[in-house]
């Protein structure tokens, strides 16, 4: 506990949480009868109130919108979409609706160091190793309408294929990888040099290991977990390692042998060393099995380090993901003696292989050699449309964004298989087929042809114990929430009722009863300067727009203090909520950075006014209350029937902010919502109606409305919808940027992370948000 305790770190992220309702209202129902609830209202009734509410933006930052154009006027517009999601949202809230837009797609891990390491070891049945363990193979289509995997031929030594490490292909077997092709930079030779020679002297030591464990295998295999334990928990080399990949530099890698650096390593060792023969063993001759293992964990772990450097300092940032035919020479014991690019280098019949790789990502130091495909014509695994379907939405989450545009795409259209225009140009390249890693799906006498899982590499990411889907719970069915009821639906593909189309269902899809139109924007200049001032107002701006996502943990589900990391993994685990940016006074100027994201920027200064519409028809009273709250929640303060329960917050209400547009972490969209006026179909055909229009101004009489929603809400609780408010209210407050890295880490202190300092790909595991 001490430990977890020592290595948490709070932070407070560009972003937060509103948490979700402990029950979901469903005021409606899809059903004619047989049901408390009421039907939803027809769209032909004219019984509900119908009209328009008119609002306007107020800037309080730059807007990261589209801005449209009508040529011919010479007006300028933002779509009304801009502020329907933003209404969308909030509506959801307030009225907690069903969470309808969430992402319920599996959640995939991958984990190789942490707490899940275990699990995923598990899950994948690796104990024997990954090349024994993984199948490999190359991925056709048959008739070009199936998906299916011909495997490739394994290797004498039960391996399905085999991992080289770029020093041993370059310096061992002396292939001659094209620079596009290789992970590390690499021009002075010194450093394969250095890598093979510490290499040779661990493969010597692994030789003389494996005959003493043979020779004392009795004394030996009784303690083999608690061996393996010392090394998998308290000498990994992400834990013991770390204080000296800080401080790796050139300079101490032209030195290695001869400074402090080796003496540290050396000090482990014999901690190592020690460990080990704290072990019961009763045989004194084993003092040298452990010192030989001692020893080829030092050597193991310069490799590591000097791997670490090459990693961080000169990773191939031109690197492509590549399959080449090479050819190649068995050894004795089943594995690879030669390899060569042609097979007339040699007298003597070569085999023919193939060399891949897919990324260079992160810690990647090997390179893989899969053998040529299986002869048989009947021996291929189809590829089942779940398992596609799951490779494309993990596809969907991939970034490229490693190096330049050009090559990114070349990237992903590697790794986008199943994509079936893009699958015959991938084809075209490499005719014998694409090579993919695969499991298959389990049976008890192990005769399946079904793909379970595929991928480009052999570490798959893996499904979690629980989805999101999981974690919120299931919709009830043939019920309506107040979201669905003024914004519309569509029923699923997965919804069963109705399939008989009786009398008993009559809603299998429903019509928004909301229109927004377009936000209008009048600008701050002369019309003869407009057109030159808009063609510099609009020039696309980049942002570095970081891609949150809920598989970061210890920022989107609840956690205990000083416990372990909770994950989808654990039994129980607890959304934080519905996910919102911070609102801030002004842009986060160090915060822009070139990307791919792009949209045009729009000051602040420029806008002389933004208003907009919202259209409602046959809304009742409660509905527009609702919807006047959800598009600004100062109109919250028009209440005169619950006033009082209102009066503490006053103050926050008044000064609630909006977001909108793109850019958020950056500050950008910041705006203060007003509706101005509310306009009501008069129910009359009078001829006061027929004369004076066919909507009277309601802007006054908007209490009535408020009230009756509130009046509704109570009944779930009055303390639940206050405490609910109180939340919602405190997400919409603005912040004060002052760009100063504060924080500590701690609870007290936590560190301020802005997508300016981030220099993590990914969140540190350790890293808590901060409540």
């Amino acid at each position: 506990m001490r430990k977890n305790e020592r290595t948490i770190q709070y932070v407070d992220l560009p972003y937060n949480f509103i948490s979700l309702p402990e029950e979901y209202r469903y005021p409606y129902t899809k059903k004619r009868d047989g049901d408390k609830r009421e039907v939803l209202p027809k769209h032909s009734n004219k019984e509900g109130i119908s009209g328009y509410i008119e609002y306007k933006l107020i800037p309080r930052t730059d807007l990261a919108v589209e801005v449209r154009e009508i040529e011919e006027e010479n007006k300028f517009f933002l779509s009304g979409s801009v502020m329907r999601g933003r209404v969308r949202t909030n509506l959801e809230i307030l009225s907690k609706s069903y969470p309808q837009f969430v992402n319920c797609t599996p959640m995939l891990f991958r984990d190789f160091t942490w707490n899940l390491k275990e699990s995923y070891r598990d899950e994948l049945g690796i104990e024997e190793g990954i090349e024994k363990s993984i199948r490999v193979g190359f991925l056709r289509k048959d008739n070009n309408i199936k998906f299916f995997v011909v495997p490739a031929k394994k290797f004498s030594d039960n391996k399905f294929f085999i991992s080289i490490k770029e020093h041993e292909l370059i310096k061992r077997f002396s292939v001659n990888l094209d620079e596009e092709n290789r992970l590390f930079r690499i021009s002075d030779k010194k450093w394969f040099d250095k890598i093979s020679e510490i290499q040779n002297r661990a493969n010597e030591i692994t030789d003389e290991i494996k005959k003493l464990r043979e020779e004392y295998k009795d004394q030996i295999s009784c303690y083999n977990k608690s061996i393996s334990t010392i090394f998998t928990e308290e000498f990994t080399f992400t834990k013991r390692l770390k204080p000296l990949r800080k401080i790796i530099s050139n300079e101490i890698i032209e030195n290695f042998f001869s400074n402090k650096f080796w003496d540290k390593l050396e000090n482990i060792k014999e901690e190592l060393y020690s460990r080990l023969k704290e072990l019961p063993v009763k045989n004194n001759n084993i003092d040298k099995f452990f010192e030989l293992m001692s020893e080829r964990w030092m050597l193991k772990a310069v490799i590591d380090l000097l791997y670490y450097y090459l990693t961080k300092e000169n990773s191939n940032k031109k690197y492509k993901p590549y399959q080449k035919l090479f050819f190649y020479e068995k050894d004795i014991n089943g594995g690879i003696k030669n390899i060569s690019s042609s097979a007339s280098e040699k007298k003597k019949e070569l085999l023919k292989g193939y060399l891949y790789n897919s990324t260079n990502a992160g810690t990647k130091r090997s390179h893989y050699f899969v053998n040529e495909p299986e002869e048989d014509k009947d021996v291929f695994f189809e590829v089942p449309e779940d398992v596609i379907e799951s490779y494309k939405q993990n596809y969907k989450k991939m970034h490229f964004t490693k190096g330049e545009k050009s090559l990114n795409k070349e990237k992903a259209n590697f790794y986008n298989v199943f994509d079936n225009k893009n699958y015959e140009k991938l084809i075209e390249e490499y005719p014998e087929g694409l090579i993919v890693f695969f499991q298959l799906e389990n049976n008890e006498d192990k005769t399946s042809k079904r793909v379970k899982r595929i991928g480009r590499t052999p570490y798959f990411k893996i499904r979690y114990k629980h989805s999101l889907r999981d974690i919120i719970g299931e919709k009830e069915k043939n019920r309506v929430d107040y979201a669905e009821a003024l914004f519309g639906y569509v029923t699923e593909k997965t919804d069963t009722f109705g399939q008989n189309r009786d009398e008993e269902y009559i809603y299998l899809s429903y019509k928004s009863r909301l229109r927004f139109s377009a936000i209008d924007i009048e600008l701050n200049k002369p019309k003869q300067e407009e057109q030159l001032y808009l063609e510099k107002l609009l020039k696309p701006r980049e942002f570095l727009l970081h891609s949150p996502s809920a598989t970061a943990c210890g920022m989107y589900l609840k956690q205990v203090d000083g416990a372990k990391l909770i994950t989808y993994q654990d039994n129980e685990p607890k959304l934080r909520g519905y996910k919102y940016y911070h609102i801030w006074d002004e842009i986060d100027k160090l915060g822009i950075e070139n990307n791919t994201n792009i949209r045009g920027v729009i000051t602040k200064e420029s806008i002389s006014q933004m208003k907009g519409r919202i259209h409602f028809y046959n809304l009742k009273p409660q509905e527009l209350g609702l919807l006047l709250i959800s598009l600004d929640i100062k109109e919250l303060l028009h209440s005169k029937k619950y006033c009082n329960d209102l009066k503490d917050f006053c103050n926050y209400i008044e000064s609630c902010h909006e977001l909108i547009g793109g850019a958020k972490p950056y500050g950008y969209g910041n705006v203060k919502v007003e509706v101005e006026d509310i306009y009501i179909e008069k129910e009359d055909d009078s001829f006061e109606s027929l004369i004076l229009g066919p909507l009277k101004e309601e802007k006054e009489n908007k209490s009535q409305y408020i009230d009756k929603y509130l009046e509704e809400a109570y009944k779930a609780g009055k303390k639940c919808v206050l405490c609910r408010l109180k939340e919602y209210v405190n997400s919409k407050q603005e912040r004060v940027r002052d760009n100063k890295e504060d924080g500590d880490f701690t609870k007290q202190r936590p560190k301020r992370i802005s997508w300016a300092n981030l220099s993590e790909k990914v969140y540190p595991k350790e890293w808590r948000l901060i409540d």
